[in-house]
């Protein structure tokens, strides 16, 4: 995700004049959050025929837990209570973006999110924000209430904490991830990441996709319900 600054000279003070930022668009039923800090750095995959650079790193924003996003000048914060216009708008030859105004204090703020990770596979673009954010504003959206997360010392809890950037992913992706994100040293008995996932499923945390070629991916459930953003 970039961010592009809004013509307001107070709003270019705060977060740079000219600059546009990548990070990561989150939204919560009170505010519209974009993460520049709390960094990672990855590396990619090694290269192959498509995907030729796949061997540079590349940095992502981690938040899988809001608490954690440090209140700086370079994250933005909004409150859905605060905005005042809000636009979504998907052109043919341009990536999706959203327009967002709103007021702090005695200030009027703008700012334009443009999306960077599209693809058609995508159900649903930036652009399809927009009604999602009105509706929060108006009271008009029923969230739809989760079952408690399991701990993070169990498996399923690392299973559901992994998913929760709320991608589509498999058996194999899953457990390398927890092995990764919880620094598990011994391998992961397949059986047991399978039956995690399949009990998160019965309690309605998370969905379960079955592909054509009979493999299943798992999504996190969303409290958006039929409103789900996620890819």
């Amino acid at each position: 995700m970039m961010r592009r600054p809004g013509a307001k000279k107070e709003f270019e003070a705060e977060f740079g004049v000219g600059g546009e930022k990548e990070g990561t668009l989150v939204l919560t039923n009170r505010r519209i959050i974009f993460v520049t800090t709390n960094e990672k750095e990855d590396d990619l995959p090694e290269p192959y025929l498509l995907n030729p650079v796949a061997n540079q790193p590349f940095f992502f924003s981690e938040v899988e837990d809001i608490d954690s996003i440090p209140t700086t000048q370079s994250n933005l914060f909004i409150q859905i209570s605060s905005i005042t216009s809000v636009t979504g708008s998907n052109p043919r030859l341009e990536r999706p973006h959203l327009q967002v105004a709103w007021l702090d204090g005695h200030d009027s703020k703008s700012v334009m999110f443009i999306e960077t990770l599209t693809g058609r596979s995508r159900k649903r673009n930036l652009s399809d924000w927009a009604p999602v954010v009105e509706k929060l504003k108006a009271g008009k959206l029923v969230l739809v209430p989760l079952p408690k997360a399991p701990s993070v010392e169990t498996l399923e809890g690392k299973v559901l904490w992994v998913l929760g950037d709320m991608q589509e992913k498999g058996f194999f992706e899953i457990q390398g991830e927890v092995r990764e994100q919880f620094k598990i040293e011994q391998e992961l008995d397949s059986d047991d990441v399978e039956k995690a996932c399949e009990n998160l499923v019965s309690t309605g945390a998370i969905t379960k996709q079955e592909d054509p070629s009979g493999d299943s991916f798992f999504h996190k459930r969303s409290p958006l319900g039929e409103d789900d953003l996620s890819g």
